[in-house]
């Protein structure tokens, strides 16, 4: 093998350990720079206005009305009240620390732990009787009254209004109202409200209330008698829709000392298996990345310095022979990455579509928010690629340039 053979094929070995290099620089560099970063996530959340559309997308899905329901108490809440209902039990803080705990489990599997998404709702489900309540009890005070035709029928109309209240959570359109007069009828409305309400008069619990219905039928005002009865009527439906919502099989109640419990919601395994196998390579480009990107610079700097050495003596051979590798490398880093991010979000968005227990809005989130987190990485790729190859056309430039002015015999 003649010396020019020798260097061509030592230049071509050199060029392979440029391209490789560079690749194992960019791939774990991406990964380093942004998947182990909870502001990254924070902001590809920020960007794809994902809290807002929790509240919006949600509300809109049918597929989530039972949740929905529950998280309200089981109160009737009109339509055009219902996102901010909602917020005042789901607050857009709780939505946000929660959204920070999945971006804690992710970074953390990033860095070699399993992969768990845990988010405590605890302060979502401690503020359903108190909405609930609140919400009702300013329904009612701004419903119109409207008088029964006889004490009869004043009644009926009032059991049927607090027992829809009671046991379906229902806002009345009106309320019944007939003049109390009589003892005996004040005494037979109270009677109706304590024993729907289920209060006992012996009962030193329910002294307060029971005194405020008595105070509030003396003076003929039954919506007032209603309201302060309200949290005792919705005792039944609040508790019983806490309990729906807390009895998910992904809803866990843990100790949270001083005899407290929290309810903590466990994403199921086999979704976080299924997304461990899908995340796998980034995983371990993320865990390798703190020698691998060095190792992957040194063989691009250690390659081309080998290359520009090997032809030192021909300056023109020795720009082209540099150039050409930082070309092709810059140019395959464009081109993998361009397959490879169609490929990873195929994957990981197949994945959260192929989740059936979460709601069609909360997967279309899902969905966007990790196309935005795998699109997002795009420019770690792609700067990286451009430079590489602007450096390996300006080598080739300067070849050129040379070239003019003196006869190579390349």
């Amino acid at each position: 093998m003649s010396a020019s053979g020798g260097s061509r094929g030592l230049g071509v070995v050199l060029g392979i350990l440029v391209v490789v290099g560079f690749a194992a620089f960019v791939g774990t560099q991406a990964a380093r720079s942004k998947l182990g970063e909870e502001d990254f996530y924070k902001q590809t959340l920020e960007n794809n206005n994902a809290y807002d559309r929790l509240y919006d997308d949600m509300i809109a899905d049918p597929a989530f009305a039972p949740q929905l329901d529950e998280m309200l108490g089981g109160v009737n809440v009109s339509r055009e009240d219902l996102a901010a209902t909602v917020k005042q039990v789901a607050k857009p803080e709780y939505v946000k620390a929660m959204a920070d705990s999945a971006i804690k489990g992710l970074t953390a599997f990033f860095r070699g732990e399993p992969l768990v998404f845990t988010l405590d709702i605890s302060a979502i489900v401690e503020g359903i009787h108190s909405v609930a309540v609140n919400y009702a009890i300013n329904e009612i005070a701004s419903k119109p009254v409207k008088q029964s035709e006889s004490i009869e029928a004043f009644a009926q109309d009032f059991r049927a209004v607090i027992t829809g209240l009671a046991t379906e959570g229902a806002i009345p359109e009106y309320i019944p109202s007939f003049p109390l007069e009589a003892e005996a009828d004040r005494e037979q409305v109270a009677g109706i409200l304590l024993e729907v309400a289920q209060l006992q008069p012996d009962n030193p619990d329910h002294q307060e209330v029971i005194g405020a219905i008595a105070n509030a039928l003396r003076a003929d005002d039954v919506a007032t008698a209603i309201k302060v009865s309200a949290a005792a009527l919705l005792t039944q439906v609040i508790t019983r829709s806490i309990l729906q919502l807390t009895s998910n099989p992904l809803i866990h109640q843990e100790p949270a000392g001083e005899g407290k419990i929290k309810f903590v919601l466990y994403t199921p395994d086999s979704v976080n298996q299924k997304l461990e196998s899908k995340l796998g390579l980034a995983q371990k480009a993320h865990h390798h990345a703190g020698w691998a990107r060095i190792v992957g610079l040194l063989l691009v700097l250690f390659g081309s310095a080998g290359i520009f050495f090997i032809f030192r003596s021909n300056k023109v051979r020795a720009l082209r022979w540099t150039g050409a590798p930082l070309i092709i490398a810059g140019l395959l880093g464009f081109i993998a990455w361009l397959i490879a991010r169609k490929a990873v979000t195929g994957k990981v968005t197949g994945v959260i579509e192929n989740s059936k227990g979460l709601p069609p809005s909360l997967r279309n989130i899902l969905s966007d928010v990790s196309s935005s987190v795998v699109g997002d990485l795009t420019p770690s790729f792609w700067i990286p690629s451009f430079i590489v190859m602007g450096l390996g056309v300006a080598a080739i430039i300067a070849s050129v340039i040379m070239a003019r002015g003196k006869p190579t015999g390349v």
